[in-house]
C-alpha cells in the first residue's frame, strides 16, 4: 500500500501467492532513486521489483531479511531473519562469514562485510546475526545487531570505518546451549538489544534500543510450521494472534550517534517499535507485530 504523508491511502497492489506480484510473508521495502519499489517476498525466496507506479518489473532469485539501496542503484541485503534461516531455502544469497552483501541493481555482489558472530549453536548462529542496515548519503553502511550490543560503519569498499560495543540495562549474553535448542526446531530465546536503525541527511545515526525485555503479557504469539513435500521443497505456514496486551509501554528509545559514533542523546518511545526509517524530515517507527501502526515523526532541529 502506498500512503502520502498525511497516511492517505493512494494505492495498494499484491496479494497472497507466488506469483508476480503476489507476496508470502513480505519482510523489507525499499525505494532506490529512479522511484523503483523494491520488496523482499521472504516466504517465496524472493526480491520483487517495481517501477513507481506498483508494475511489477522483475525478480532477484534469493532470499534477504533486512534491505536496503543506496543512492546509487545498489542493494544492502543481510541474511533471512532468526528462525526463518533454517524454515526456507538458499538462505545464504553469496555464502561467506558476513552478515551484509552489497549488490549491484542487478542482483550481483560487489562485496561482502560485517563478520559473522559465533554462538557455537547453529540455531543461535542464525538468530544473533540478525542485522539492521542503512546507508548514509556517502553510501557508508551502518549495520546494528538485534541481540548483539554492536553498532558498525563501514566504507564503500567494506572496510570498517568504526565499531562501537554500547553498554545496555540488561544482560546482553546469550543463553547456554542445551539439547533443545540443538535438536529440535524449538526457538532460542535471546535477549534483544536493538530494533532498528536509520541514517538522517546530516549523518546522524538512530537506533531503537530496548530498554529492558518485553514480559509475558506484552509479547505476540506467533507460530511457525514447515512442511516438506515429496518433491524436497519446503512449505511456511505462518500465523500471529492478536495482541491483547498494553498500548503504552516503556521498553524502547531512539539512541542517536553522530557520524563518528558518538552518542548524543535519547528519546523515550511510549509504543512499540520493530523497525525506523527516515525519510528528509520525516521519521516513521514501524509496529509490526503488535498494533500494526506506523507512527510519523518530524526531526526539528
Amino acid at each position: 500500500m502506498l500512503f502520502d504523508l498525511n497516511g492517505k491511502l493512494i494505492k495498494q497492489f499484491g496479494k497472497r501467492g507466488s506469483n508476480p506480484s503476489e507476496f508470502y510473508y513480505p519482510y523489507s521495502i525499499d525505494i532506490d532513486p529512479k522511484g523503483n519499489i523494491f520488496i523482499s517476498d521472504l516466504g517465496n525466496n524472493r526480491i520483487q521489483c517495481f517501477d513507481e507506479n506498483g508494475t511489477y518489473q522483475r525478480e532477484l532469485q534469493f532470499t534477504t531479511g533486512n534491505m536496503r539501496l543506496n543512492n546509487s542503484g545498489d542493494i544492502s541485503v543481510t541474511r533471512a531473519h532468526g528462525d526463518f534461516d533454517y524454515a526456507i531455502e538458499k538462505a545464504d544469497i553469496f555464502p561467506d562469514d558476513s552478515n551484509i552483501q552489497i549488490l549491484t541493481f542487478k542482483g550481483n555482489k560487489k562485496y561482502s562485510l560485517s563478520q559473522k558472530l559465533q554462538f557455537n549453536n547453529s540455531q543461535m548462529d542464525a538468530k544473533g546475526n540478525e542485522v539492521y542496515v542503512d546507508f548514509d548519503d556517502s553510501n557508508n553502511v551502518v549495520g546494528v545487531y538485534a541481540y548483539s550490543r554492536l553498532i558498525e560503519k563501514y566504507d564503500t569498499s567494506g572496510r570498517l570505518i568504526w565499531k562501537k560495543e554500547r553498554r545496555l540495562n540488561f544482560d546482553a549474553t546469550r543463553p547456554k546451549k542445551n539439547k533443545d535448542q540443538t535438536n529440535t526446531f524449538q526457538e532460542v530465546q535471546m535477549n534483544k538489544c536493538h530494533a532498528g536503525i536509520a541514517v538522517d541527511d546530516k549523518g546522524r545515526i538512530w537506533v531503537v534500543t530496548l530498554n529492558r525485555q518485553l514480559n509475558s503479557e506484552e509479547r505476540v504469539k506467533s507460530d511457525l510450521r514447515i512442511m516438506r513435500g515429496f518433491d524436497g521443497t519446503k512449505k511456511l505456514t505462518i500465523s500471529v494472534s492478536n495482541y491483547t496486551g498494553p498500548s503504552t509501554v516503556n521498553i524502547f528509545k531512539l539512541d542517536i550517534f553522530d557520524p563518528n559514533g558518538k552518542f548524543i542523546s535519547s528519546i523515550p518511545l511510549t509504543h512499540f517499535a520493530d523497525n525506523i526509517r527516515i525519510f528528509g524530515h520525516n521519521l516513521f517507527i514501524i509496529d509490526s507485530y503488535h498494533k500494526q501502526q506506523i507512527f510519523h515523526y518530524e526531526i526539528i532541529e
